[in-house]
């Protein structure tokens, strides 16, 4: 995998910034009840493990 910055793929994280907090809207932590069926829990997982690695590089870039 890449190590790509922030400034590297965006051009700066304002750009991110809005990106990650429009993600978070669209694709939110799921709840699952037990009537969820497992591969809509494991779709819904992967959107969100997307917005989670956004997340964490935008963290990363901020501790730096």
């Amino acid at each position: 995998m890449a190590n790509l910055s922030v400034d590297d793929v965006f051009d700066g994280d304002s750009v991110l910034t809005k990106i990650v907090d429009e993600l978070e809207d669209c694709f939110p932590p799921i709840n699952p009840t037990p009537e969820t069926p497992h591969a809509k829990i494991m779709y819904l997982a992967g959107q969100r493990s997307v917005v989670e690695y956004l997340l964490a590089k935008l963290n990363e870039e901020d501790d730096v």
